[in-house]
């Protein structure tokens, strides 16, 4: 199962989150079959944005960023709570860093998305 920390934007900027500290996991809710999400297969997280590849080949991301999708939702630079990316249905892999996503498509031609 899924968990995650609680997360608030940091006094350094409205873009910028800080971990506040938690002693227990809590249930990431959104990521629930019943709430449209799925067995996750793969997490990365970078400083401070969230992805989550379900075993379907959907992805969802949260957290936030600097530069224009790095979350996968246009325009979306702050996502509180996790988020399908629409246009993703295939993917096998997910990595992330500082101000990108980049994604492993399972198809049979080679296909590595970045945003």
């Amino acid at each position: 199962t899924l968990h995650e920390k609680d997360w608030f934007p940091s006094s350094k900027g409205s873009n910028q989150l800080q971990s506040s500290s938690i002693a227990s996991p809590r249930l990431v809710v959104a990521m629930l079959p019943e709430n449209g999400g799925g067995r996750a297969v793969s997490v990365s997280a970078s400083e401070s944005h969230t992805a989550v590849l379900t075993a379907d080949g959907h992805l969802f991301t949260w957290g936030s960023c600097y530069g224009d999708n790095v979350l996968g939702h246009k325009g979306v630079r702050w996502q509180p709570k996790p988020r399908k990316v629409k246009r993703v249905h295939q993917a096998v892999g997910v990595a992330l860093a500082k101000e990108h996503t980049v994604l492993l498509i399972g198809t049979s031609l080679p296909a590595v998305p970045c945003f």
